[in-house]
């Protein structure tokens, strides 16, 4: 490798560590934003710990696929968190949240995503973590481009 080329691994690794930084408790703030004012007053604590449990959760598979090379990671970011933020489901419907509605094409490709969680993008998690998902996936597509054939 000459001097002045960059490690596609090694910027990887670092758009991954920036990803992860601006997502944590990015996801646990959005949760709150978009239902504490749905939720009642009885709720409220739980809603609060339901959003720390998801980010915990968030940061912690994030760590394990991370710790893989680009080309291994089978699940991206957006997946996990999406996945993690299902676990709301029981919650919020206990809490009297209506859910969201959806299309047909939703119901059947999302079948237990009932306050469709699945169109999240990172810029629902403000725009840091907007920039730093963008710079994941071009980073990722990076690799690809430059993987050994």
């Amino acid at each position: 490798m000459l001097a002045n080329q960059v490690e596609p691994e090694l910027v990887f690794a670092e758009k991954s560590v920036a990803l992860k930084k601006a997502l944590e408790a990015a996801v646990s703030r959005w949760i709150i934003v978009q239902f504490s004012n749905r939720v009642g007053p009885n709720y409220t604590s739980g809603l609060l710990a339901s959003a720390e449990e998801v980010d915990t959760n968030v940061q912690r598979r994030l760590t394990e696929v991370f710790k893989l090379q680009a080309l291994e990671q089978q699940q991206n970011p957006l997946q996990i968190i999406r996945e993690e933020l299902l676990c709301l489901n029981n919650f919020l419907q206990e809490a009297g949240v209506k859910t969201s509605e959806r299309d047909e094409v939703q119901k059947q490709m999302y079948p237990n995503d009932h306050f469709d969680f699945s169109t999240i993008t990172f810029s629902d998690f403000g725009d840091v973590a907007a920039e730093a998902g963008l710079h994941w996936g071009a980073a990722k597509a990076f690799v690809a481009l430059n993987r050994e054939s």
